[in-house]
């Protein structure tokens, strides 16, 4: 079976009711976003967390509470003083991600989760305006396209999140 042919078939199982010929290239669409996905997963796997915010900000929040053993220790920022009197959700966020191992293998990796789920709120804020399944799965895919979503897949920085607290705060 050709790549066409699987494409048809991917469409025919998930898509049922708006089988129309000629939106095929749509199907091309999602494959580039799914191996972009792929290589950006992949990068992330094998690169340090490398951004400056991630570095400089969240990173020594994430020091300072396993180092203390508590959440409510205080960060003092050398240029900022005490920072952080309570636990950021992004700073949670990027400590699940750094307490299995103890270090920061997995902080690259936590915008990967964020981005499905904005695909999914996309998807649902779209049906309920009262688009089609076809086209509202291409808006939510479509946003991922975005230069902000591409730079920062791979990376631990909280642009991405905020973007998906918005959109869920207007979805709900």
């Amino acid at each position: 079976m050709g790549s066409f042919e699987s494409w048809k078939k991917l469409r025919h199982l998930f898509f049922r009711h708006d089988m129309r010929d000629g939106y095929d290239w749509v199907w091309g669409v999602f494959g580039f976003l799914i191996l972009l996905g792929a290589v950006e997963l992949f990068n992330a796997f094998v690169q340090f967390p490398w951004e400056y915010d991630t570095i400089a900000y969240h990173m020594p929040i994430l020091v300072e509470w396993m180092k203390a053993g508590s959440l409510w220790e205080v960060f003092y920022a050398v240029w900022g003083g005490p920072l952080g009197y309570y636990p950021a959700n992004h700073e949670l966020l990027l400590s699940w991600l750094t307490l299995p191992f103890g270090n920061d293998y997995l902080v690259n990796l936590s915008n990967f989760w964020i981005v499905g789920v904005l695909l999914v709120v996309i998807y649902k804020l779209l049906k309920e305006m009262g688009v089609s399944d076809f086209l509202s799965w291409l808006g939510g895919a479509l946003v991922m396209v975005m230069p902000l979503f591409l730079r920062q897949l791979g990376t631990g920085q909280v642009d991405v999140f905020m973007a998906t607290g918005m959109i869920m705060a207007w979805y709900f």
